[in-house]
């Protein structure tokens, strides 16, 4: 009895740890990228600096700015302490999982449930991202546990901890309501008499969450706009929202989540009320629907397809289910996992390329950041904010405000003069982004003459000398 009690409890130890170790894989190969670069920005400056931005725009991701201001505090930035917590996330997440799988289906181990967690394309996507999206697949893990909680013990304590539990999700991501709304049909469809206490609890968090939600109502985002919905919107919804690119995987998953029946009190709501919310508001505003936001509801793909798993007639067919399973995901975290995973952005060679260039030069330098398409909301600078040890020292000519002094992500930059001021005393200087000609012939009037002329994946570098 002793041995099958610890047996039992080590499950969820593993499953963490395999999750956390699965989603660290090459998690610092591919290059950081426009939104974490977002994270970046806010992060690595002071409180003030950054409550005053979150006052201006990107509230809606709050917390998660504040969790990781501690991180770079604690350990300093770097592209793997940007990356490692979602990792750790999605191991805890991994834990939650087993135990709701025993939770809904007594007498599983979980075993199943937390490893196909793990082996989700989307899921070892999100811990390897600088974002939000791993640690509200934790929250609404816990906020589910919650639930059946309360379900169980009918007292008044596990419904305040639900509305507790609910506030940090919706101020970790705001979408993280649709989970709400979605335990609410689960709660209809399982356990009438409770919905007056969900709604409660539902209802204080929301009352809880108001001056929040305003705040979040008045502001843009500065990330780039996002494509309207089109006809590879189906494929999205059935593929890429858990599956990454892999249409044999999604087909099998399928099969698996029809067969789990057993789960679907909780688990068809939780997959279908965030995903239908986010299409009908994508339908008016595209940025609203985006397939990487529905990482936070994978628990509920894991848990629907172990419950489809162990509903197969023949131990031998459920051994060969998990082979697929985890047989077509791998392919799918060595893609995730490549130089040109995070929108084929080369940044990272760009920095290798400035510091190359730089190494053993005793030269007074500047840099001209220009556009960096399709990154229309912010200059290239955005890569000296992913990549910062590559451009320390240099001046840069064109800043007008620092995103810091303004209380926004990014900084603003005013055309280049080449009678500035700022450019007295260089002795070089270069140019970075798309098109870097016009710049390039302002800089030779200044007395300035082409050195260098470097490109990746239409990142241009240019390097001018006196």
């Amino acid at each position: 009895m002793t041995s099958t009690w610890q047996f039992r409890m080590l499950v969820p130890l593993v499953a963490g740890i395999a999750g956390a170790a699965l989603s660290s894989v090459a998690i610092t190969t591919p290059p950081v990228w426009f939104d974490e670069a977002a994270t970046v920005s806010g992060t690595t400056r002071s409180i003030p600096e950054l409550l005053n931005m979150l006052g201006n725009v990107d509230a809606a991701h709050g917390l998660y700015y504040l969790l990781m201001h501690s991180v770079f505090g604690a350990v300093g930035y770097s592209p793997l302490s940007l990356r490692l917590l979602s990792a750790v996330a999605v191991g805890a997440t991994a834990a939650v999982v087993v135990v709701l799988d025993r939770q809904l289906r007594p007498g599983s181990l979980g075993i199943v449930a937390g490893g196909v967690f793990c082996v989700l394309p989307r899921v070892t996507w999100m811990g390897g991202e600088g974002r939000s999206f791993a640690l509200t697949a934790l929250a609404a893990g816990i906020l589910s546990l919650v639930l059946l909680l309360a379900l169980r013990r009918r007292t008044v304590l596990p419904w305040v901890l639900y509305a507790v539990v609910a506030v940090i999700g919706c101020t970790l991501f705001v979408y993280f309501a649709l989970v709400v709304i979605a335990h609410g049909v689960s709660v209809a469809l399982r356990e009438r008499r409770a919905l007056l206490p969900w709604a409660l609890s539902s209802a204080g968090a929301g009352i809880a969450l108001i001056p929040f939600a305003l705040l979040v109502a008045t502001q843009g985002s500065q990330l780039p706009a996002m494509p309207e919905l089109d006809d590879g919107a189906a494929r999205d919804v059935l593929v890429g929202q858990w599956f990454g690119s892999s249409v044999p995987l999604a087909a099998v998953a399928g099969v698996l989540l029809a067969l789990g029946v057993r789960t679907g009190w909780l688990v068809v709501p939780a997959l279908g009320v965030p995903t239908l919310g986010l299409l009908a508001a994508g339908l008016g505003n595209p940025e609203l629907y985006q397939s990487r936001y529905l990482g936070m509801v994978t628990p509920f793909v894991a848990l629907g397809m172990a419950a489809g798993i162990a509903a197969l007639p023949r131990r031998p067919l459920a051994v060969v289910a998990c082979a697929l399973v985890v047989g077509l995901a791998i392919p799918q975290l060595a893609a995730e996992r490549s130089v040109d995973a995070k929108k084929d952005t080369s940044w990272a060679r760009v920095a290798a390329e400035i510091s190359q260039q730089r190494a053993g030069s005793a030269q007074a330098s500047g840099i001209v950041f220009g556009e960096l398409a399709p990154h229309t909301a912010a200059t290239a600078r955005v890569i000296a904010i992913a990549y910062p040890v590559a451009f320390e020292g240099l001046r840069d000519v064109t800043v007008e405000q620092s995103g810091a002094e303004l209380g926004e992500l990014w900084s603003t930059y005013s055309p280049l003069d080449p009678t500035s001021r700022k450019l007295f005393g260089l002795d070089s200087v270069f140019l970075l982004g798309t098109d870097t000609a016009a710049n390039a012939a302002l800089l030779e009037e200044a007395g300035f003459t082409l050195d260098r002329t470097w490109d990746d994946d239409g990142v241009q570098l240019v390097t001018l000398s006196r």
